[in-house]
C-alpha cells in the first residue's frame, strides 16, 4: 500500500502485514545489489528523509533503536513521529503516528505497515490503526482486506468497514484460538478438489484442528508437512527449489482444481490459478519467465494463511471482538459500509 509521510509529504510503498504490528519504512537497498529485479523493486518502495519533513519528531530518546525480526528477513530501526496519509482516501491523520526508519534490513524489499494487535498487546506506543481509533477516524479497531486475484492489479483494504461487493455469502465469525497478540484461528481440514473432479478429497486427519495465522505479509502458506506431502501428491510435476519451495509448470495455472481449506461448518474454495504463485524471474536479462510454484511450503509447528490463500478470501480484522471474519471472495463492484453494527445476517452482494 502506497503512504504519504511528513510536511510536504514523501511517498513510501509499505507491505500491509496482518502478521506484524509495527510499521517501519526504508529498507536499504544494497542487500540486494546481486538480483537485479529486487533492488529495483527495493528502489522503487521510496525514500523518507526525516529532515526534509517539517513535522517530522525524532523519539529516539524514549524509544530507543532496536531489531525487529521476522519468520524471513530483520530490520534495525530508529523511531520517529511524523503524519501518515493515504492519498485520495476520506480522511486525514492530525496527529502524528509513531514508525521505525530503518537503517539496516535483510531479505526485506519493502517497510510493514504492521496491521496486528498494537498498543498494551504487541508494543508501548500506538500504531496506525491505534491512531485512527484515538482519533475517531475509525468507531472499532476493524479492517477488511480483499487482496484480489493475481489477474488484478488493485486489492482493497477498508479501515472501520467492510465492502460487502467483494464476497459471496455470510460473514464467517472464528474466535481466536488463544490470547489476542496475534490474529490465530483454526483450521479443521484440508482437502483438494482435483481438477475435472467435484470431490474434494482431504489431505489432513478426521481429527485435525490446528491454529493459522491468517497473515497479509506472508506470500507463501505454511500447512503440517503430512498435509502438505499428501497434497503435494496432486502435482507430480513438483520439483524441490532450494530458497522457493516446489516448482510446478505453469499450465497448472489453466486446471480448475481447487485447495479447500475448512473452519468448522464453512470452507474457502482458493482455484489453481491463485494458490500457485507466479514469481517473477531473480534474473529478466537472462531469463524473462516467470517460475510458477507450490503455494504452500511444509511446517513443523508454525502454519500460515498466506497470500496464496487469501487472494480467494474476504477478510474482517475485529479486535475489539477478538474475531477474524472469513467468506469466499468474489468482486462485484464497491458497496463500503461502516463495521460498527451487529454482523448477523450480513450476506454479500455477490453469488
Amino acid at each position: 500500500t502506497k503512504v504519504w509521510i511528513g510536511s510536504p509529504a514523501q511517498l513510501v510503498t509499505l507491505d500491509f502485514d496482518t502478521g506484524s504490528s509495527e510499521t517501519w519504512i526504508d529498507p536499504p537497498c544494497t542487500y540486494w545489489e546481486s538480483l537485479p529485479a529486487y533492488a529495483q523493486a527495493c528502489r522503487l518502495s521510496g525514500v523518507y528523509i526525516p529532515e526534509q519533513s517539517d513535522t517530522s519528531i525524532d523519539i529516539n530518546s524514549t524509544h530507543p533503536p532496536r531489531w525487529i525480526t521476522y519468520g524471513s528477513g530483520a530490520t534495525f530501526v530508529r523511531y520517529f513521529r511524523d503524519i501518515l496519509n493515504f492519498k485520495g482516501a476520506p480522511f486525514h491523520l492530525l496527529a502524528p503516528v509513531q514508525f521505525g526508519v530503518s537503517t539496516y534490513a535483510e531479505g526485506m524489499v519493502n517497510g510493514i505497515f504492521g496491521a496486528a494487535y498494537g498498543f498494551g498487546y504487541n508494543q508501548n506506543y500506538s500504531g496506525f490503526i491505534d491512531a485512527m481509533h484515538n482519533q475517531g477516524i475509525i468507531k472499532d479497531k476493524d479492517f477488511s482486506v480483499a487482496l484480489g486475484s493475481v489477474e488484478k492489479d488493485e486489492g482493497e483494504i477498508v479501515f472501520g468497514g467492510i465492502d460487502t461487493s467483494k464476497f459471496i455469502g455470510p460473514l464467517h465469525g472464528l474466535p481466536l484460538a488463544e490470547q489476542y497478540p496475534k490474529y490465530w484461528i483454526t483450521v479443521t481440514a484440508i482437502s483438494v478438489t482435483p481438477p475435472g473432479s467435484c470431490v474434494s478429497i482431504p489431505v489432513t486427519s478426521p481429527t485435525f484442528s490446528e491454529r493459522f495465522l491468517p497473515d497479509t505479509g506472508t506470500t507463501l502458506s505454511y500447512i503440517p508437512e503430512d498435509a502438505f506431502y499428501a497434497m503435494l501428491d496432486y502435482f507430480p510435476d513438483a520439483v524441490p527449489e532450494p530458497g522457493l519451495g516446489y516448482t510446478v509448470d505453469c499450465s497448472h495455472l489453466e486446471d480448475e482444481g481447487t485447495i479447500d481449506f475448512t473452519f468448522g461448518d464453512f470452507t474457502i474454495h482458493v482455484p489453481y490459478r491463485e494458490f500457485i504463485f507466479q514469481l517473477p524471474p531473480l534474473f529478466p536479462f537472462e531469463s524473462p519467465d516467470f517460475v510458477c510454484v507450490v503455494g504452500a511450503v511444509p511446517s513443523e509447528s508454525f502454519f500460515i494463511l498466506g497470500d496464496t490463500f487469501l487472494r480467494s478470501t474476504y477478510a474482517l480484522f475485529r479486535q475489539q471482538e477478538h474475531k477474524v471474519y472469513l467468506a469466499q471472495y468474489e468482486n462485484c463492484g464497491t458497496s463500503v459500509i461502516s463495521s460498527h453494527r451487529n454482523l448477523t445476517g450480513l450476506v454479500g452482494n455477490c453469488g
